[in-house]
C-alpha cells in the first residue's frame, strides 16, 4: 500500500510540474523592466556626462548623418508598428512586409550610426589632455547605445525569420516584445541626440 501511495503521489506531482507555465504577461514585464533598467542606465550616464562637459570647451559638431539616422529610425519604428497591427488582424503578407523593412532599416540605421559615432569620439579625444572625463563618459554612452543597438538588431532578425518560416500570425507576441525594445531604444537614442545638439 506504501509503495503505490508513493507511486500515484509521484505522478501527481510529475504531472503538475509539467503542466506549470509562466504567468500570462511574465516576458512583457521582465522586458519592461530591462528597458527601464537600460533608461536609467542611459539618464546617469547622460547626467554624468552633462556636468563634466561643462568643464571641457571643445568644439563638438553633431554629425549630419546622424539626423539622417534618426529619421530611418523613427521610420522603423512606425513599419514595425504597421507589422505588429497587421499581425493581430491576421494579414500574413502586410506583417511580413512591415518587418522585412523594420528589419532592412534597422540594419541601415546600424550603418548610418558607425561613421557618426567615430566622428563624436574623435571630437572628444582632445578632452583626454584637459583631465576631464568627458571622454570616458561619451565613450561609456556610446557603448551602451551600440550594445543596445546591436541586441535590438538581432532580436528583429531572429523574429524577421520565425515570422518567413511560419504560417499563421501566432508570431504576434513575439513581435510585441520587439516593438517594446525596439521604441524603447528610439526614445534612448533621442534622448541621446538632443543631448548633443544641447550641451555644446
Amino acid at each position: 500500500m506504501d509503495g503505490t501511495f508513493e507511486s500515484s503521489t509521484t505522478k501527481v506531482e510529475l504531472s503538475e510540474v509539467d503542466e506549470y507555465a509562466p504567468p500570462a504577461g511574465a516576458s512583457e514585464f521582465a522586458l519592461w523592466m530591462g528597458v527601464a533598467v537600460i533608461g536609467v542606465m542611459f539618464a546617469a550616464g547622460c547626467i554624468a556626462y552633462a556636468m563634466v562637459r561643462q568643464h571641457a570647451t571643445i568644439p563638438v559638431d553633431v554629425p549630419l548623418i546622424f539626423w539622417i539616422s534618426t529619421a530611418v529610425l523613427n521610420i522603423s519604428s512606425v513599419t514595425l508598428f504597421y507589422a505588429l497591427v497587421s499581425s493581430k488582424a491576421d494579414h500574413r503578407t502586410a506583417t511580413r512586409r512591415g518587418i522585412d523593412i523594420t528589419a532592412l532599416l534597422g540594419l541601415t540605421f546600424l550603418i548610418l550610426q558607425i561613421p557618426g559615432l567615430r566622428q563624436i569620439l574623435a571630437a572628444h579625444e582632445q578632452a583626454i589632455e584637459l583631465g576631464v572625463g568627458v571622454y570616458a563618459a561619451m565613450l561609456i554612452l556610446i557603448a551602451l547605445h551600440a550594445a543596445h543597438v546591436v541586441v535590438g538588431m538581432i532580436a528583429t532578425l531572429v523574429v524577421t525569420r520565425r515570422i518567413h518560416s511560419i504560417r499563421s500570425t501566432t508570431h504576434t507576441p513575439s513581435l510585441r516584445l520587439l516593438s517594446i525594445y525596439w521604441h524603447g531604444l528610439t526614445v534612448i537614442w533621442l534622448v541621446l541626440f538632443s543631448l548633443m545638439l544641447i550641451v555644446k
